[in-house]
């Protein structure tokens, strides 16, 4: 083989090298890239699931308010009627009470 023939086939070699060498480069960029690309993607993903959470929470939160709120209103008004009705059986239970008392002390 000729000292030309050698050089050439030098030369495709650097060459060769060189593209890969920039390809590796090109690669490793790309590779880095996507990664940032990734992280960005995650972190925006973690900050709407926060966001997403705490909306979710403060929804229930007022449902949970509501629920007690209605609850709490409900128990009042049956408290109300049954002292209501308790109120209206006061001196009947007071004459039975006067009634014990008077009759089992009353008669010894």
């Amino acid at each position: 083989m000729s000292i030309a023939g050698i050089e050439k086939i030098r030369q495709a070699e650097d060459s060769a090298a060189a593209i890969r060498k920039s390809a590796e480069d090109e690669a490793g960029a790309i590779a880095e890239s996507a990664k940032k690309e990734s992280r960005d993607i995650l972190e925006e993903a973690r900050r709407q699931a926060d966001e997403d959470y705490k909306a979710a929470m403060d929804q229930a939160g007022s449902q949970a308010d509501e629920i007690y709120e209605s609850r709490i209103s409900s128990e009042k008004d049956a408290c109300a009627e049954i002292r209501k009705a308790a109120g209206k059986r006061l001196e009947e239970a007071a004459d039975l009470i006067v009634g014990k008392v008077v009759g089992t002390y009353g008669n010894s």
